[in-house]
């Protein structure tokens, strides 16, 4: 059980913490650092919170459709999923874009090539290889952990 009154003290701890310094700040330069700061601290108690929440790694609990063509657009249905998820496709560690509806479902187009990228998607090898017809795995990953895997097929790639 979360205890409200605690989240409540906290944040206004950090609010009235931050209180004098954005009120002595002499130039847009500082009072916008200062912002910042206190941002950052927003994110530090946001990650708290979901701690005292007991979040868990997202679950996925089934795609539709599970067959289709690249291109096709999947909706995953689950749970745990936040706005800054990241959907792997495939066991060779492509990170897909995708689309955040809300903490139950998610959409991702099928892509059409596979790239060995990290989880930011900055980083990659350069080596890609195009996605064919055949089973791929997917998984939804956030700060909460990894989720289950969930099978799609490719289909309709012609064989050259």
């Amino acid at each position: 059980m979360i205890n409200k009154g605690k989240i409540i003290l906290v944040a206004l701890t950090v609010a009235l913490a931050f209180s004098p310094i954005l009120a002595t700040a002499a130039t847009n330069a500082e009072l916008q650092a200062q912002i910042n700061i206190l941002l950052q601290k927003v994110q530090e108690l946001q990650i708290q919170l979901a701690q005292l929440q007991g979040n868990k790694a997202p679950n996925i609990s089934y795609i539709y459709p599970i067959t289709g063509v690249r291109g096709a657009e999947v909706t995953i249905v689950g749970s745990g999923f936040t706005p800054t998820d990241s959907i792997k496709f495939s066991d060779l560690g492509t990170y897909m874009a995708h689309n955040y509806v809300n903490s139950t479902t998610l959409t991702l187009t099928i892509p059409s090539s596979l790239s060995n990228c990290n989880i930011i998607g900055t980083s990659c090898t350069g080596l890609v290889s195009l996605v064919g017809n055949g089973r791929y795995n997917i998984r939804v990953i956030n700060n909460n952990g990894t989720s289950n895997a969930v099978e799609f097929t490719v289909i309709g790639v012609p064989n050259y």
